[in-house]
């Protein structure tokens, strides 16, 4: 085999220049042609900017720059002497964690893929799919029937899967534990054949995590893009839109773990205290209604003051009762008067009878009685008939008289009964008083002191809602993802433009190999030794 030089291609070439360009031309459409038939994937990408820390000062910023350089430096350096652990590279290991990317997988279904119709997207079969850890593995089909129903079919299950016997449209449907919804547009035009496939979650969660780019946007930059590619565009997007979203509000509620924490606590406490406040208010409100209290101090100050009045009037009475009594007596004990004349016509001048009209009236009558009697007495004797008949009448008036301080007697001694039982009561009340006035007491501070510990504990409550309500985080979303309308992979330009160099090479390679076919070789020495000879 004798070498070739690379002064010799463009001899070799068109030499064979047949043979290259048909090889190149092959190799060319067999690489493109190959490229259609991969699945093309969607990139969708969102961006985040981290805040230093604020208790960061120069001497961070500088480690953080030199765990930047030294992350790049080759053998990776950062992870001696800790200097690629900045804050941004913690961020990054959150975002790369189980606890952000699984529910995202999850709740997108991400280990459910579309396989046909072919080129469509998931998103546009499917209006909802629900399919959790426990999906069974295997490959679905779905075949339109001639009344526009699917009939469902599985392969490569490893258990039995419950399947439905008919698929609508327009109605949801379950297989096994996972449920499914076609989408309403492919009423006007649904495909024959609809097959998809489930995948196992945590395989699926593995690879994910493989295949999910965090990274810097460039060394020393606080800014971290999250790449993910999907099949469906509508996926792609969704996903890091919702991975984003859960990392803000992951960092903003470890941020805020200690208000949240302290506003938890409040919120507790406000609760309790509430409680008790109207458990309180209620012990209160039910004294008061059952031992008729309203102000202790101001009703026993009413008391004492009804008191007073009380022994006041009945000393007045007992004092008249006694003068009376004795005034009574003394008349009862004098001797009778001459004729029919009694003493008692002194009790009209006894002074509560003074200023009484009915005795004032008797005492008239008296008065008009006695003149009458001396008018007679002029002309008649004392025995006369009339004048006798006048001392009778003389006589039953001031037995009324006596009548009436005998009842008058009687009144002021039921008067004083009725003062004494009255003056027992108020007695017997004020001295439960200083009781129920203690147990007011205790009942209102204990009342007055929940109201006030309320009201503290409310104005701190809203203080911290507000602090919490002040977005602090340390992540900021500088980009949201998007659906993108052309495949991340493969590219057409560049897939034709790799095919051509894979055909150049790939022709090339064939031309260089029929040159140094050893075979061809030794023919050609042996035609170069047959000309040697030829004219000796």
């Amino acid at each position: 085999m004798r070498p070739i030089h690379v002064f010799d291609l463009p001899s070799l070439l068109r030499r064979h220049i047949l043979r290259f360009v048909f090889t190149s031309a092959l190799a060319a459409a067999a690489m493109f042609l190959t490229s259609l038939l991969v699945t093309p994937v969607y990139e969708s990408e969102a961006s985040f900017r981290v805040q230093m820390s604020s208790d960061a000062g120069l001497g961070s910023s500088i480690m953080s720059g030199l765990g930047d350089m030294a992350e790049a430096l080759p053998g990776g350096l950062a992870a001696a002497g800790g200097l690629g652990e900045t804050d941004v590279q913690t961020e990054i290991g959150v975002m790369r964690s189980r606890a952000l990317l699984e529910p995202v997988a999850r709740e997108l279904a991400i280990h459910v893929q579309q396989r046909r119709p072919w080129r469509a997207f998931r998103s546009d079969i499917f209006s909802s799919i629900e399919a959790d850890e426990d999906a069974p593995r295997g490959t679905f089909t779905l075949r339109r029937q001639p009344d526009g129903s699917y009939r469902v079919s599985a392969r490569g299950t490893r258990q039995a899967v419950e399947l439905p016997d008919r698929v609508l449209v327009t109605e949801a449907f379950s297989i096994g534990p996972m449920t499914f919804q076609l989408h309403d547009s492919l009423a006007a035009d649904p495909p024959r054949v609809i097959r998809f496939s489930v995948d196992s979650f945590r395989r699926t969660m593995r690879s994910l995590r493989k295949r999910v780019r965090i990274q810097r946007s460039d060394i020393g930059s606080r800014l971290i893009e999250l790449q993910y590619r999907n099949p469906d565009p509508a996926v792609a997007q969704a996903f890091v839109n919702r991975v984003a979203e859960d990392f803000v509000e992951f960092s903003l509620t470890w941020s805020q773990r200690d208000v949240r924490r302290e506003e938890s606590i409040l919120g507790q406490e406000v609760a309790r205290i509430e409680r008790d406040l109207a458990s309180a208010e209620l012990e209160l409100e039910a004294f008061q209604t059952r031992e008729l209290v309203v102000l202790p101090e101001e009703q026993a100050t009413q008391e004492i003051g009804r008191i007073a009045e009380m022994n006041i009037l009945r000393d007045a009475a007992a004092v008249e009762r006694a003068s009376l009594s004795a005034v009574v007596e003394d008349l009862e004990n004098r001797a009778p008067r001459a004729g029919y004349q009694t003493p008692f016509r002194a009790l009209a001048s006894f002074p509560t009878f003074i200023s009484n009209e009915g005795v004032q009236e008797l005492v008239l009558s008296l008065l008009a009685l006695e003149n009458q009697k001396a008018t007679l007495l002029v002309r008649r004797q004392a025995t006369n008939e009339d004048v006798v008949a006048l001392d009778l009448r003389i006589r039953d008036i001031e037995e009324q008289l006596l009548d009436i301080a005998h009842d008058y007697l009687l009144g002021l001694e039921n008067q004083l009964q009725s003062s004494q039982a009255a003056l027992d009561t108020f007695d017997q009340s004020l001295r439960t008083l200083p009781a129920l006035e203690l147990q007011y007491t205790f009942l209102k501070r204990q009342q007055r002191l929940l109201s006030e510990l309320y009201i503290m504990l409310e104005t701190r409550l809203a203080d911290v809602e507000v602090r919490r309500a002040i977005d602090d985080a340390d992540v900021r979303i500088v980009d949201l993802g998007v659906s993108e309308d052309r495949p991340a992979f493969p590219r057409r330009s560049i897939t034709a433009i790799l095919s051509a160099i894979i055909g150049l090479l790939a022709g090339l390679f064939v031309v260089i190999a029929a040159e140094t076919n050893p075979a061809r070789y030794t023919d050609e020495r042996q035609l170069i030794d047959e000309s040697a000879v030829t004219p000796a």
